[in-house]
């Protein structure tokens, strides 16, 4: 694993970039702090491989599950009416609270 600050990686990257090809880690720091790391590119096989990455990131706290709300709310088409316009029926459901 090879490491390197933000300014050496710019300067070189092209460098850096054929290191990484040839199988090498590159872990860029931000002065003593690693922020980022170039890795090789493997293509995905299968949808196993994904889960079991992400499993590792939010294992390790890199990443964190979506909160997501369950909304409760059900909304229930209009029935077209003719007669109606589509700025009328608009206001009508908001004053249904739709």
């Amino acid at each position: 694993m090879i490491q390197a600050n933000i300014s050496t990686v710019k300067s070189r990257f092209s460098s850096y970039l054929d290191q990484v090809k040839g199988g090498e880690q590159v872990v860029i720091s931000d002065r003593t702090h690693p922020i980022a790391m170039l890795i090789p590119y493997e293509r995905a096989t299968g949808s196993e491989q994904w889960a079991a990455r992400l499993a590792t990131l939010s294992r390790s706290g890199r990443i964190a599950p979506a909160r997501t709300r369950k909304s409760k709310l059900v909304i229930v088409p209009v029935d077209p009416d003719k007669s109606m316009s589509l700025t009328a029926a608009l206001l009508k459901e908001r004053r249904e609270g739709r």
